[in-house]
């Protein structure tokens, strides 16, 4: 029995409090009448809108694990294997529509994928009609960790001397994307006089990667 099927029957159980969970794999008929627009780098869908799935009946704040059993069985689609392993809920918002927007987190072995995300828009019949973001499909790789976090932070302060940054306000594993590719590292949040600055430090052999202003790139997004 395939993995996805496996987890959908798990999924359907412990949704079964909270009403009747419809979820199957799309047809090559309802499939052909989604518009799904992909990323050139990645092969992931950017933008899927159509019927997806109808949630009507199970509640708002259950409906995560609804979409997960639904991406499961629909691997074609979404370029994921387990989403329940590989997705994490971020943040769930309705709007003054009484729309419900999903945000979910792209994770490799338990570790979030540096800006990598998904969301799920649902209507206010509680039909999901729009899936869109940017995210890395499932891999095989495996990153070891040789540099420590107290020694990236030690890498990233060093470098920051000249910004005068001399806090470490946050310091935590990622997988940074280069294309296509994953390379595990460290993503710390340096701070001083007011300014706040990212850091990426390859756990593999301390290389920085990549350092950006913390509020400039809040305000590009």
């Amino acid at each position: 029995m395939r993995f996805s099927t496996i987890l959908f029957f798990f999924l359907l159980a412990g949704c079964s409090r909270h009403g009747q969970l419809t979820v199957r794999t799309l047809s090559q008929a309802e499939w052909a009448k989604l518009q799904i627009r992909s990323n050139e780098t990645l092969s992931t869908p950017e933008w899927i809108q159509g019927k997806l799935l109808n949630l009507a009946k199970i509640k708002a704040e259950n409906r995560a694990d609804s979409l997960l059993a639904f991406m499961a069985v629909n691997p074609e689609i979404f370029k994921l294997h387990q989403p329940a392993k590989e997705l994490k809920a971020k943040s769930d918002r309705t709007d003054e529509l009484g729309f419900q927007h999903l945000r979910f987190t792209r994770l490799h072995q338990n570790i979030p994928i540096w800006n990598d995300d998904l969301v799920v828009h649902i209507n206010k019949k509680g039909e999901a009609y729009l899936v869109n973001g940017r995210y890395h499909a499932s891999q095989e790789i495996i990153g070891q960790a040789v540099v420590s976090a107290e020694k990236a932070a030690s890498i990233a302060l060093d470098a920051a001397k000249e910004k005068k940054l001399d806090r470490v306000d946050e310091n935590e594993p990622v997988w940074y994307p280069t294309g296509v590719a994953l390379r595990l590292a460290y993503h710390l949040v340096l701070s001083g006089e007011n300014k706040s600055w990212d850091y990426f430090i390859a756990a593999d052999n301390g290389e920085i990667l990549y350092d950006q202003d913390r509020r400039r790139f809040q305000m590009a997004r």
